[in-house]
């Protein structure tokens, strides 16, 4: 008696009468993996990765307007502000300040800072 009572908790218990058997008609799991967006661009401050870049310092322009000092990956120098975009993920500067820039790339927020060069 203990021995059918048992055996039928454990048919309940496994999904019926039975241990359950995969259905091999059934479709595959649907694995979705996020893609970073990265922008295809022959601007050379949107050709490389963020990290690639480096920023070695702020210009104040008259009126009280930043520029960031960045430098290429191929060792080309330009200034930057407020609007540009750097990086080939979207990432477009937001703020200037005296020790990083901001940037914003799909809502997030982004600190880069400057690297200070050592005498």
């Amino acid at each position: 008696m203990k021995k059918v009572l048992l055996v039928m908790v454990a048919s309940l218990v496994m999904g019926g009468i039975g241990f359950a058997k995969k259905n091999i008609f059934a479709a595959p799991p649907i694995v979705v993996k996020k893609v970073e967006k990265k922008v295809v661009s022959s601007n050379p401050l949107q050709r490389y990765a963020l990290e690639a870049y480096k920023v070695t310092g702020i210009v104040v322009v008259e009126g009280g307007w930043k520029k960031a000092i960045v430098i290429t990956p191929d060792k080309k120098t330009f200034f930057i502000g407020v609007g540009d975009y750097l990086g080939n993920r979207g990432e477009r500067v937001i703020d200037i300040r005296n020790d990083a820039l901001i940037l914003k790339r799909e809502g997030k927020i982004i600190v880069f800072p400057i690297k200070e060069k050592k005498l």
